[in-house]
């Protein structure tokens, strides 16, 4: 009994270090690259050459001003302590990643009073994939949550404690601010709908004097304000123009059909990234109300508040012209306490098929990437990967955990197959083929300051600036296949678009191929073919320098 003290009084301690760790090969190299980090990483390398940290940059030096500034600091920031890498890049971010989970314990336990409750819901949020993901992008997404999860957590308070607690204000603004400062007006939108909420709902109302908090709201609206009020005064309105644009004029849609299209995606990305946990609380339908609903009835100023913002999240979600998945992440940390109180009240009668399935699912990884190891030389992360997995599985059943406690269990196998899948991928993608290119002008000699022209999509040319530590004079040049004057310049280019330039008088080496660094250890005419097959469906860059 000791021992599951001790083991539940630093359990928190745990399942961050865990999160951390399962996402951690993901979130540190671009095993995959969302199209728009390029934006901020672009952008926080220029500001730190121009030494300007107030406006942001696209890669051609002409301001950006679709997103506030508090994404872009955060990458600049990450560059400036440990310089510009692929690491660095993304660290921060993924340390928000684990900050959410944590922000998920200490507000379920202060709204609920219930740490076993609060623990579920943290649990809920830590395995779930959109977190996961958007921990392992630079981008504002992962941001927004942690700091409208913060205000949620705020106005909650605000509503259902008894007496008035300035820490609860300063949650509710301060939150909505940055969340402001992230990703713009969708944070205003959530705090209407708060106060309106608090102001109107039949069960914990209040007044407009218990939700006035004077110094909070004004430090909340100078923080909210002030980089957009620096941005008018030295660019004007075409600065506004621009933000409202992106903000509204480009994204909002009016067709009726894609609207009621984007909902229902939005309201099936929340059921398929919740999944296991909507399947273990799925009701014994003979009484749901004295099992998993039973809580309803007793905190339904919170249940009804968490459904008001999830309604606001599907409507916003509904009125873009394209629809993303991530957008429906806000809500993930406040639906998972009232998940968490059906896991607690109910029986959760899959969990069991849950994590047999889970299970055999990292097992069968694991064997894969033996088997790959086995063929290929993968090195020493694969290699510890793997003995760590059959380790802990091993150990999983020696202790009984996974029948003892399921709930725990469910979770680690969720991350551990995050964990197993990265595993698998890592050889094969990593170095990415951008680094590949950066390593074979290193061979080269053409890393002495000369300009590197990156023909095709400009992610290409950002992932190259990253690799190369910032340290590469690259310069996008998009879909436009002209052949720069002059002869101390490099050209980077697909194979499939060498016939769209004249470089007859270039020299010209391969820069990359797909699975570039995967090498078979002895033949074998099955997985000859199937590396083949990997570098004639990915893509091939050529290095061309003038002779």
């Amino acid at each position: 009994m000791g021992n599951i003290d001790k083991i539940k009084k630093y359990r928190l301690i745990i399942l961050l270090v865990l999160f951390l760790a399962s996402t951690s090969i993901g979130a540190l190299n671009y095993i995959f690259h969302y199209p728009d980090e390029k934006h901020y990483t672009d952008a926080a390398i220029l500001m730190i050459g121009n030494h300007d940290y107030m406006t942001p940059y696209n890669s051609d030096g002409t301001t950006r001003f679709l997103k506030p500034i508090l994404t872009y600091w955060f990458v600049a920031g990450s560059y400036k302590l440990f310089g510009v890498s692929q690491f660095s890049s993304r660290f921060l971010f993924w340390l928000v990643g684990g900050l959410i989970v944590l922000v998920t314990y200490f507000m379920t336990a202060s709204l609920t009073g219930n740490k076993e409750i609060a623990w579920i819901a943290t649990l809920i949020t830590a395995t779930n994939p959109l977190l996961i993901i958007s921990a392992s992008r630079s981008i504002p997404d992962i941001l927004q949550v942690l700091f409208l999860t913060i205000s949620a957590w705020g106005f909650m308070g605000v509503m259902i404690s008894e007496e008035r607690k300035k820490i609860y204000h300063w949650l509710a603004y301060l939150g909505t601010a940055l969340a402001f400062e992230t990703k713009g007006i969708p944070a205003v939108a959530f705090a209407a709908a708060s106060i309106l909420f608090l102001l109107f709902n039949p069960w914990k109302r209040k007044k407009l004097k218990d939700i006035i908090e004077p110094v909070s709201m004004i430090t909340a609206t100078v923080v909210a304000l002030s980089w957009f009020i620096i941005m008018y005064l030295n660019h004007g309105t075409a600065y506004l123009d621009s933000f409202f644009n992106d903000q509204v004029g480009e994204r909002v849609s009016k067709s009726v059909p894609l609207v009621a299209k984007n909902v229902s995606l939005a309201i099936i990305t929340l059921l398929l990234f919740l999944s296991p946990w909507v399947l273990a609380i799925t009701p014994s339908f003979k009484n749901p109300w004295k099992g998993q609903f039973s809580f309803l009835n007793h905190v339904k100023p919170v249940v009804a508040f968490i459904l008001c913002w999830t309604v606001l999240i599907l409507v916003m979600s509904g009125l873009v012209f394209r629809y993303y998945d991530r957008y429906v992440l806000p809500v993930v940390p406040i639906l998972s306490i009232l998940i968490a109180y059906s896991v607690y009240y109910g029986k959760t009668k899959f969990l069991k098929p849950s994590i047999a399935i889970l299970l055999s699912m990292n097992i069968f990884i694991i064997l894969a990437e033996i088997v790959f190891m086995v063929y290929f030389s993968s090195g020493p992360i694969v290699l510890a990967g793997i003995i760590s997995g059959i380790f802990l599985i091993i150990l999983g059943f020696v202790t009984k955990f996974y029948h003892n406690h399921r709930v725990e269990a469910l979770s680690a196998s969720i991350l551990f197959l995050v964990f197993n899948a990265f595993l698998l991928m890592y050889p094969i993608a990593i170095p990415d083929q951008e680094t590949q290119i950066v390593e074979e002008m290193e061979k080269e000699g053409l890393m002495d300051g000369r300009p590197v022209y990156v023909y095709g999509n400009i992610k290409n040319a950002s992932k190259i600036r990253v690799d190369s530590y910032a340290e590469c004079n690259v310069i996008s040049m998009d879909s436009v296949y002209t052949v720069p004057d002059g002869e101390n310049h490099v050209l980077v280019f697909r194979d499939t678009d060498m016939g769209k330039l004249a470089v007859s008088d270039y020299n010209i080496i391969t820069g990359s191929v797909a699975g570039g660094n995967l090498k078979l250890r002895f033949k074998s005419g099955f997985w000859d073919r199937q590396l083949k097959y990997i570098r004639k469906k990915g893509e091939t860059f050529l290095i061309a320098y003038p002779r």
